[in-house]
């Protein structure tokens, strides 16, 4: 009998080994975030994503232009509902354009904006100078002064009370996921404005509500909030094709959006980044996201 038991305990330590050694080990939050598709977007992939939709899908870059622009406008629309109500159906939006690809989605929000019923007016300090930037971006100018949308290429008077008392929502897409801080002029005065006037603190609690398109200006895309560099606290942040690293800095009460609904799935595969098609719902080009719903 002692041998009987002996050999049983034997196997069940034997048991026990192996059930050890096939029970699944904790995933990192990196791997966990790559498993479920949800994985966050770095400068240097997001820029890969770009260059490759340009190629073998063959999107043009007023194509993805013009889609990541109605995204913003879609997600500022919906996010600031309840403010427009109160201002008779109607906001008062300040569209603060840089001299890129940011710039370009803030200029076709604009006017999607417009459509939507909105008053946007636009800060457009300057264009790029190359052949195509001037093709590209005159056109999306065209398209606004057709609808009478103000533009404003002089950022000197905007200062915080300006801004306050002209716009209720600014629309920030001075820079995108390639910014390397810090902002110059005659950025760096009008991000310190638009800080100020987004600021309750600053406002006595009557402050503009602030969208930022991919990536807050001035933060550092992986990395967030940059010493030195005007302390935006955006109300909303629109990220587009995906989340990028700086979500992880984001306060609680910082409604995150994402649009960019046209990435091919063999693409978006390769970058981990499958998963955010699903959260979309039915026929939508924007989908609200829930933080605690992100492995990030």
């Amino acid at each position: 009998m002692r041998a009987i038991r002996q050999t049983t305990r034997a196997a069940s330590a034997a048991w026990q080994r192996m059930a050890s050694d096939l029970a699944p080990v904790p995933m990192s939050a990196a791997a966990a975030r790559a498993s479920s598709g949800l994985s966050l977007l770095r400068a240097d992939d997001a820029a890969s994503v770009d260059a490759e939709l340009m190629s073998s899908p063959g999107f043009s870059v007023d194509q993805l232009m013009e889609l990541a622009g109605l995204a913003v406008a879609t997600a500022v629309h919906k996010e600031f509902e309840g403010l427009a109500a109160e201002r008779g159906g109607c906001l008062r939006v300040l569209v603060l354009c840089g001299p890129g690809n940011n710039g370009g989605d803030g200029l076709v929000a604009a006017r999607h904006l417009a459509h939507f019923g909105h008053k946007p007016a636009v800060v457009y300090p300057r264009m790029g100078s190359s052949d195509e930037a001037k093709r590209l971006f005159g056109n999306l100018l065209r398209q606004l002064e057709d609808l009478d949308v103000p533009v404003v290429r002089d950022a000197t008077p905007y200062s915080a009370d300006v801004i306050r008392s002209s716009a209720d929502v600014v629309v920030d897409a001075l820079f995108g996921f390639s910014f390397k801080p810090p902002a110059r002029e005659p950025f760096a005065s009008l991000l310190a404005a638009v800080a100020e006037a987004a600021s309750p603190a600053e406002a006595d609690g009557e402050c503009v509500r602030l969208a930022s398109v991919d990536v807050p200006s001035g933060w550092e895309v992986n990395d967030g909030p940059q010493e030195g560099s005007p302390a935006l606290s955006p109300h909303c942040v629109v990220s587009l094709t995906a989340p990028k690293p700086f979500a992880r800095r984001l306060g609680a009460a910082t409604a995150h959006w994402l649009g960019g609904r046209f990435v091919p799935p063999s693409l978006a595969r390769r970058f981990g980044v499958e998963g955010y098609a699903a959260l979309y719902p039915a026929a939508e080009q924007v989908v609200r996201l829930d933080p605690a719903a992100m492995p990030w």
